[in-house]
């Protein structure tokens, strides 16, 4: 629903975004974001079958979401260990020329997490 309103919202101020190639890059950019949140929802599953309880969890989550935030700004260099570095992928793939060498460094940065 989120990328259909950015979609009709782009489309209304930005007409550069009317192209098929903007469209193109708004979905893959949506389609991107989804791989490090669908790793931080598992961790979220995981929590919620150990503690059994909704409210504890999403405190639990949120403390951790900013807990990685914070490791992340307090070691720059094991930032990409942490599942919420790659929230911001997007952003690679909305310039006007894409970066093809961070992007496959980064992805295969995620990869070995796995």
């Amino acid at each position: 629903m989120v990328m259909l309103l950015s979609l009709v919202v782009g489309v209304i101020f930005n007409s550069v975004s009317l192209s098929v190639f903007g469209i193109l890059r708004i979905v893959l950019s949506y389609f991107v974001t989804l791989i490090p949140v669908m790793g931080f929802a598992l961790i979220i599953v995981f929590l919620s079958n150990v503690l059994k309880s909704g409210t504890t969890v999403f405190f639990l989550s949120i403390i951790l979401f900013i807990a990685f935030n914070a490791l992340s700004l307090v070691f720059p260099r094991y930032a990409n260990l942490f599942i919420t570095s790659m929230f911001d992928w997007y952003v690679l793939w909305n310039v006007d020329i894409m970066p093809l060498g961070k992007l496959i460094r980064e992805f295969l940065s995620w990869q070995d997490m796995l």
